[in-house]
């Protein structure tokens, strides 16, 4: 039978116990799960979310600089989790901005982000409508920008379920694609993710300085 503590991932001996070790001698390879600043219960909290927001943005951008930097002829299997890198980014940035929003409202009209699922739509609509309640200042155009690629992602998974996965149950025929063939510019897909990320950002910020703010000001 298999060592419990192993199975779980957790150090206490066995083969793979090496796994959490840092290498003193390689610190870039070296991370920490579920780390955890020293600071009070809101910052936790909000860290924990940056934490996750960032690295997936993060890596989908690493995965496509790895691309560029090799000249890999041929990533037709990488766009799967470049594109699912991003997508949950833009997830978790939108239920973000929620979850901050939602401390300005009175508790019978928060929506709790559990509800949206993995609806990028539903959550941008929001995501706007708490934009417009703070006075967030961003030109119509940014808006429709942000708008027309989180539909792109949305078009392309509409239930985060597509780019994990090569076989959907529901569909009639379970052993194709539920895709078109179709190419996509990975570097344009880059560059117009930097973009939107940037008016998200801040959003999102303006949001938890507005609702700092009043939580200050109600004592």
């Amino acid at each position: 039978m298999a060592n419990k503590d192993a199975t779980r991932g957790k150090k206490g001996g066995g083969k793979f116990q090496d796994l959490y070790a840092f290498d003193i001698g390689t610190p870039y390879v070296n991370a920490e799960i579920n780390f955890l600043p020293k600071y009070g219960r809101p910052a936790w909290h909000e860290s924990q979310w940056e934490l996750y927001i960032a690295g997936y943005k993060a890596a989908g951008d690493r995965l496509i600089g790895t691309l560029r930097k090799y000249r890999v002829p041929n990533a037709n299997g990488m766009v799967y989790p470049i594109l699912y890198l991003y997508r949950h980014y833009l997830e978790l940035r939108l239920k973000e901005t929620i979850e901050s929003g939602n401390m300005l409202r009175p508790k019978t009209k928060r929506l709790e982000c559990e509800g949206f699922g993995h609806n990028l739509d539903r959550a941008w609509q929001e995501c706007r409508k708490i934009f417009e309640e703070t006075g967030f200042q961003v030109e119509p155009a940014q808006l429709m920008d942000a708008g027309e690629l989180i539909v792109q992602f949305s078009t392309l998974d509409h239930t985060s379920l597509d780019l994990r996965y090569p076989i959907r149950k529901l569909s009639k025929d379970p052993r194709r694609n539920v895709w078109n063939r179709q190419e996509i510019n990975l570097a344009k897909l880059r560059k117009y993710m930097q973009q939107v990320s940037s008016l998200l950002e801040k959003g999102s910020k303006w949001v938890q300085l507005t609702r700092d703010q009043v939580a200050e000001f109600n004592g």
